[in-house]
């Protein structure tokens, strides 16, 4: 199954953010991400994140999102994870 995980920053989450990246980037690589990728503003200006994993349950999706650098840290105002059925394209 597939799942969107979509994170919103709260404010003044940026310089926290850039300290733990290095960490967070680690803990994408060992996750079951598909795609992923940085929410931007109109001005180009980073507001959260959102990814697309493949997992056995919401369950098990949300535990990922749970172990996430940014997610012990506090940083989301906001956090969704919904099941996501591909209805056009592939995740090869």
């Amino acid at each position: 199954m597939h799942f969107v995980v979509v994170g919103i920053f709260g404010p003044n989450a940026e310089a926290q953010r850039h300290r733990l990246y290095r960490d967070w980037n680690e803990h994408l690589a060992e996750g079951p991400i598909r795609i992923a990728g940085p929410l931007l503003d109109e001005r180009g200006n980073q507001q959260g994140w959102m990814a697309v994993l493949r997992s056995e349950s919401i369950e098990a999706a949300r535990a990922f999102l749970d172990r996430s650098p940014y997610f012990e840290a506090h940083l989301y105002e906001r956090v969704e994870v919904y099941q996501y059925a591909i209805e056009v394209g592939r995740l090869d």
